[in-house]
């Protein structure tokens, strides 16, 4: 509702030229959006660097860490993340 608000907008003050560019932008957006999420869920494997360890691991603990779905992280997993992640850098771990 609110991009056919705003696009109308658009066309009103800037004519088809407005509307054009508008509606080019939000296809521009929505396609970006939908890039990035490919990339993060398919795209950026780690099986060829130093943390195929750590995807290893949460392969054997799925239940443990994803959601139901199988495929989004719960809370666990972020805390596993987070712990490693400080190992990694060097820091002192934060107790639990």
């Amino acid at each position: 509702m609110a991009t056919a608000v705003v696009s109308l907008a658009f066309a009103w003050v800037a004519g088809l030229a407005g509307l054009a560019l508008y509606l080019c932008v939000a296809a521009g957006v929505h396609f970006g959006v939908q890039a990035i999420t490919y990339l993060q869920h398919w795209g950026l494997g780690v099986d060829s660097v130093e943390g195929a360890a750590h995807v290893a691991y949460f392969r054997r603990r799925r239940r443990k860490h994803f959601a139901v779905d199988g495929f989004h992280p719960n809370s666990a997993s972020y805390k596993y993340g987070y712990t490693t992640a400080r190992k990694m850098l060097g820091l002192q771990s934060q107790p639990a």
